[in-house]
């Protein structure tokens, strides 16, 4: 009997032992479990914060996407209107250089007509001169011929040639005359 209980109280002892065992078993995995939990919970809060944190990347990065489009649209409008005002200017430039060509062209005209005009008009005052001289010298021949005719007007026409202050070409042209027709006879009027 004695050897039953001892072998009881052993088998006993050998079920506790194996319960302690278990019991620290359940407890290391409880502990285990826990440490595992929290170990999930912070590596669930970390991979949270990184997602929060690349999704907060992500939005920055569509918002700088969408800026630099905004900025590439606006670069190509600004592109797109200097494009304009280059051909533009150049056709301006292109039109200022015609003109530039036909106002040198016109300068020239203008030149060579104000020479041409210049050459008429002295050509008017040779001509106008010439004239005068014509005048003054058929004056003189016509009152030659009148003194011719009517020989006691000599005097008086001296006179008036002396005093309306005749040119000294008329004088002497109106003396060659007197001194032409004194040699003529005067003819019988009838």
């Amino acid at each position: 009997m004695s050897e039953d209980l001892a072998r009881l109280e052993a088998e006993s002892m050998a079920e506790e032992a194996v319960r302690a065992d278990i019991a620290m078993e359940v407890q290391a995995q409880k502990e285990f479990n826990q440490h595992h939990q929290e170990e999930l919970l912070s590596e669930k809060a970390k991979r949270e914060q990184v997602e929060a944190q690349i999704e907060g990347v992500r939005a920055q990065l569509e918002n700088l996407i969408s800026e630099r489009e905004e900025e590439k649209s606006s670069i190509l409008k600004d592109q797109a209107t200097i494009d304009a005002e280059k051909k533009l200017l150049y056709a301006l430039r292109n039109e200022v250089d015609a003109q530039l060509q036909a106002l040198s062209t016109l300068q020239v005209e203008v030149a060579t007509e104000k020479e041409r005009l210049e050459n008429l008009r002295a050509f008017r005052e040779e001509e106008l001169e010439l004239i005068a001289n014509f005048k003054a010298e058929l004056e003189v021949e016509r009152n030659a011929l009148s003194l011719v005719r009517y020989p006691s007007s000599v005097k008086t026409y001296t006179l008036k040639i002396q005093e309306s202050q005749a040119s000294q070409m008329m004088l002497q042209n109106f003396d060659l005359c007197i001194t032409f027709l004194q040699g003529w006879q005067t003819p019988t009027i009838y």
